[in-house]
């Protein structure tokens, strides 16, 4: 381990066989951002 922290992550476009570690990254708290398009 490194001792790194994620403050974030940025999504620039949609797989619909890896959308999961989104909701990892939210279930921790960490912010995700991504264009409405991705969101859809």
């Amino acid at each position: 381990e490194r001792g790194y922290k994620i403050k974030g992550s940025i999504s620039s476009h949609f797989h619909s066989d890896s959308t999961g570690g989104i909701e990892w990254l939210n279930s921790r708290s960490i912010p995700t951002y991504a264009s409405e398009l991705t969101n859809e």
